[in-house]
C-alpha cells in the first residue's frame, strides 16, 4: 500500500525560522496558536533544530503581563468612551423607556469597569440587632438567639 500524504500546510525553512523565533519569546501554546499550528509540530521543530526546552522564562512571562496590562487599560478606556457617550445620548427629550435602557447599559459598563479594576460591583449591608455579642452575658445571648430565631420562622418565605 503507498503511504498518503500527510494533509496541512508544508512550511519553508524560513518560515520555521520565523516561528522559532516567536516560540522564544513567547512560549509554546501562544506560539501555536498564533500560527495555529500543532504545539506536537512546534515541540518537533523546536528538537530538529536544537533549541533548549527552556525557552520563553521569564522574559515571556513580563512580556504577556505587560502585553494583557496594555489590553486593560485599552478596555478600561473603550468601556468608559462608551458610558460617556451614552450618557451624551440623554436630553429632556429623551423617551423614558429610551433613558431606562440608557440607565441599565451604562450600569452594566460600569460594573464591568469595576470588575476589570478588582473592585467590587455589588453593595452588601449586614446589619446586627446586638453588635457587641461578647458583652452580652448567656442568658441574654440565649434570648437574643431564641428571639432571632422565632422572628426568622415568622417571616413568609420569599417569592
Amino acid at each position: 500500500m503507498s503511504e498518503k500524504p500527510k494533509p496541512g500546510k508544508v512550511y519553508s525553512e524560513a518560515e520555521r525560522a520565523e516561528i522559532l523565533e516567536y516560540y522564544r519569546t513567547h512560549g509554546g501554546r501562544p506560539t501555536a496558536r498564533h500560527f495555529h499550528i500543532s504545539t506536537n509540530t512546534l515541540y518537533r521543530w523546536r528538537k530538529q533544530a536544537g533549541a533548549t526546552t527552556e525557552v520563553a522564562g521569564k522574559e515571556a512571562t513580563e512580556a504577556a503581563s505587560a502585553a494583557l496590562a496594555n489590553k486593560r487599560a485599552k478596555l478600561k478606556e473603550t468601556l468608559l468612551d462608551k458610558v460617556v457617550l451614552l450618557l451624551g445620548r440623554i436630553t429632556e427629550s429623551t423617551p423614558p423607556r429610551d433613558c431606562r435602557d440608557i440607565g441599565w447599559t451604562t450600569g452594566v459598563l460600569f460594573d464591568k469597569l469595576r470588575i476589570e479594576g478588582g473592585e467590587p460591583t455589588a453593595r452588601q449591608e449586614v446589619s446586627h440587632e446586638y453588635p457587641d455579642i461578647a458583652a452580652l452575658s448567656d442568658d441574654e445571648l440565649e434570648a437574643a438567639i431564641v428571639r432571632e430565631a422565632e422572628s426568622i420562622t415568622r417571616r413568609e418565605p420569599e417569592a
